[in-house]
Order: C-alpha cells, then structure tokens, then sequence
C-alpha cells in the first residue's frame, strides 16, 4: 500500500491546474511554472499529481471490482502498477469525475546489456541461487555485491554501475520490478552478502575488484 499523503492542493473538478508546463523563449526550452503537486478525488480513489502528470492513484478500481493503489511508472504511456504477492502488476490508468480504472497490461520482460549477458545466462540457469534472491534481503545483498564491481566467469570479464546492477537484480526476478528497486538500497546483513558470494564461489564467479 502507499500512504496515503496528497501533496498540494486539492482541486475541484474543472479547476485549472495550479502549475504547468510554458515556452521560455530566452532559455530556449520548456520550463514549469506554478505548484509542482496538486491532487484531485475522483469518486473513492484520489489522484497526485507532480509536474502535470499523475504519478500515484490511490483507491484505484481492479476490473475484479476490488481497489487498490498504483505508481506511476512512465507518464508518457499511462502505464502504472501495483503491489501484489510475487512482484508487480503492470496496468494503464484511467481517471475521469465518477472513478480511477486500473486495466492490467503485460509489459515485456527485462532485457539485460549484452555485456553482461554471458553472466545472466550462467545465473538464471540456477535453482538454488534463483530461489535465494527471490527473497527480497538476498536480491538486495546480490546488489550490493555487483554495485561498481568487476567479475570474471569463464574467461569473460563483467562490469557493473549502481544502475546496471539494480537492473541485472530486477531481470534475474523477473517479477516486474525495476532497477530503482535495488539501486542505492542500503546496507545488507553480512549474513545474506555472504551467502551471495558463496554462490558465486561455487559457479566460479571471481570479484576482481572495482569497475
């Protein structure tokens, strides 16, 4: 569930919003002017809105009939998604006066680098290590692991960034999470970082120091 925090102000139905988007001719590029957070109530669910977009719903209608809250995930497209008990569930949203709707959509899995594919290939292969980071303090300690640190498997050398190794986490679940889920996620029990690294001992995954 997200908290349930409205920022700025609530506005009423056809009220112009408070902030919004304009041509700055002497800087050449779109700047925002106004309020930056306003919410708006449609029926039972509720609105954010940040920077003319709606970046969270609460009390969002499922076709099932039951409610929910959803994220944001890429204004653009309206796509949006929800907790649910493996992972994510990815959706469009649409609000108007009466209600929220959540209609869920199936978004293509992770794709990950090609300069690290020899090692994902080598890792998604394995049962005991997938059935580790399916917990989510492992998934977070394989994180910490890879985050600015350079491998070697099989004579191949692999490198990795905070955000490349979020997303390696994310495509080894598969379970619609995001690099955001892992990158810059905190400190990890020396217990699961260690159990991480025996398994790469034994797939013969060598730490050759930082990228």
């Amino acid at each position: 569930m997200i908290e349930f925090r409205p920022k700025g102000p609530l506005l009423r139905a056809g009220e112009d919003p408070p902030g919004r988007w304009v041509d700055d001719p002497a800087l050449g590029h779109r700047v925002w002017r106004g309020k930056t957070y306003w919410h708006t109530k449609h029926g039972p669910a509720t609105a954010q809105w940040s920077l003319g977009s709606i970046s969270f719903v609460w009390n969002v209608i499922l076709p099932n009939g039951s409610r929910v809250d959803a994220i944001s995930m890429n204004p653009a497209s309206r796509l949006f998604r929800r907790l649910v008990a493996d992972g994510y569930e990815y959706g469009e949203v649409e609000v108007n006066a009466e209600d929220a709707t959540f209609t869920p959509k199936a978004v293509p899995a992770l794709e990950v680098n090609e300069a690290v594919r020899g090692l994902f290939d080598a890792l998604v292969s394995e049962e005991a290590f997938l059935t580790d980071i399916r917990q989510i303090d492992l998934a977070r300690a394989l994180y910490s692991v890879l985050e600015n640190a350079t491998f070697t498997h099989s004579g191949k050398r692999y490198e990795f960034g905070q955000r490349s190794a979020g997303h390696f986490v994310a495509a080894l679940r598969r379970n619609g999470e995001v690099y955001l889920d892992f990158a810059w996620s905190g400190n990890h029990e020396p217990a699961d970082v260690a159990r991480i690294r025996e398994h790469f001992k034994r797939l013969g995954i060598t730490l050759v120091g930082p990228s």
